[in-house]
């Protein structure tokens, strides 16, 4: 009965919620189908195995030579971070995912990308056992957190505002960074092992969910969803 009524309200919130904003991009892995039958373009050099079974997609093992991600341009005027909230929100679990300063870089094995209009932007990079956010293209300064990503699933939300980047661990909130500025690519969002620098012996995602404010109870109730699905 729990995992119904977490499925029922779940839905709700969903339903109401794209009934109210313009835009909501998701990637539900219980499809059965890869992300990019559900409207995402691979962006890697490699796949990596991914597969999408019982609810999970699962990649892995990936290099330092070869990427594996996906991501989505959204139409001009789209997302616009001077004025709304938005976030990515993401279900996952990672094993040998590495995260660190590689060759005057700081890289992790997962990262999420947000980028609005303008060219703000926000990265969160994220290992087994470390998360950080970077505005820039180096980041070896920039403020990280010890949280372990390892074992079960872990709800990771990336969020870029008009008060500047915010990284939560499941509801937790880990660093705050200001946006950067400058991105080329706009309106633009992207996830995965996106780096040259980092790699991951396996990920594990549950859902994949961007949506403009209200961000935190919209994406959390969608990837709710997705992880009641997968209990099922």
């Amino acid at each position: 009965m729990k995992n119904v009524r977490v499925v029922a309200a779940a839905a709700a919130l969903s339903f109401a919620a794209a009934h109210s904003l313009a835009t909501i991009v998701t990637y539900d892995p219980s499809l059965g189908t890869l992300p990019t039958a559900q409207g995402w373009n691979f962006s890697g050099t490699s796949l990596a195995g991914a597969t999408a079974s019982s609810g999970i997609l699962t990649y892995g093992p990936t290099t330092t030579s070869g990427t594996t991600a996906w991501d989505q341009v959204l139409p001009d005027n789209t997302m616009n971070f001077s004025t709304t909230t938005w976030s990515m929100t993401a279900n996952v679990r990672l094993s040998g995912a590495t995260w660190g300063n590689v060759s005057g870089f700081r890289r992790g094995g997962l990262v999420l990308l947000l980028s609005d209009d303008a060219g703000r932007w926000i990265v969160a990079d994220i290992g087994d056992n470390n998360v950080s956010l970077r505005n820039d293209n180096n980041g070896t300064s920039d403020p990280s957190a010890s949280v372990s990503l390892t074992g079960s699933f872990h709800t990771v939300q990336l969020v870029a505002s008009p008060t500047g980047g915010q990284l939560f661990v499941d509801g937790t909130l880990r660093a705050s960074l200001a946006m950067g500025t400058g991105f080329t690519n706009r309106n633009y969002m992207s996830f995965g092992e996106g780096s040259v620098l980092a790699s991951a012996v396996s990920t594990e995602i549950g859902g994949i969910v961007v949506v403009p404010a209200p961000a935190p109870a919209l994406a959390l109730g969608c990837v709710g969803l997705f992880a009641a699905r997968r209990r099922r």
